[in-house]
């Protein structure tokens, strides 16, 4: 935990040293998986603290997770003590089952890390053919002056699918449920 004092953040510009603590405490309550209550004056920049500290935190924390699945996965399983051949073989068959469950998390990890350079890449090419567009069009070069459209086909790639939580999935399916029912249809249960 001592790294953490040296721990470069990725931050937009220089941070103030308010903003280097919070993302310090920030970064150690995550490792220490800790509740973290952090409060500083309006102003300060808590939000892109916290938006910074957090992520810094998931990268590394990403990378660890990566090295220790790795490291699993290249141990050598030693044969124990020939004369108890069964707590021998459980030994072996457990060691086995980890490296098994190592190698499937980590091609979980490096699947997801495809993905996003996938998705980098995309965006990029498809910033790529609109600056191209632009010029080619004559277009005024200030980035602020893109049509609407032009955004919404770079940005449809990148958008998330809808989320519903428990609370609004119950209200709707209690929603549906009260449409269909007749009113004195109701289910009563006596005591």
């Amino acid at each position: 935990m001592d790294d953490i004092k040296l721990k470069k953040f990725s931050f937009p510009f220089i941070p103030y040293l308010s903003q280097e603590n919070f993302m310090q405490a920030l970064f150690h309550a995550l490792e220490e998986e800790k509740l973290g209550i952090f409060e500083s004056p309006t102003g300060t920049g808590k939000s892109l603290s916290l938006i910074c500290g957090s992520l810094s935190w998931l990268k590394y924390y990403d990378d660890s997770q990566k090295t220790r699945l790795k490291s699993i996965l290249e141990e050598k399983i030693i044969e124990e003590d020939e004369n108890d051949w069964f707590s021998s073989s459980v030994k072996k068959i457990e060691k086995e089952n980890e490296k098994r469950i190592a190698k499937k998390d980590l091609e979980k990890i490096e699947k997801h890390e495809e993905r996003i350079r996938e998705l980098k890449a995309k965006y990029h090419q498809k910033s790529k053919e609109l600056k191209t567009s632009y010029e080619e069009k004559g277009a005024n070069k200030n980035e602020n002056n893109l049509e609407l459209n032009d955004t919404e086909t770079l940005n449809d790639d990148f958008l998330l699918g809808d989320y519903n939580s428990d609370e609004e999935t119950k209200q709707e399916s209690d929603s549906d449920s009260d449409d269909s029912d007749d009113g004195d249809e109701r289910l009563k249960v006596g005591v």
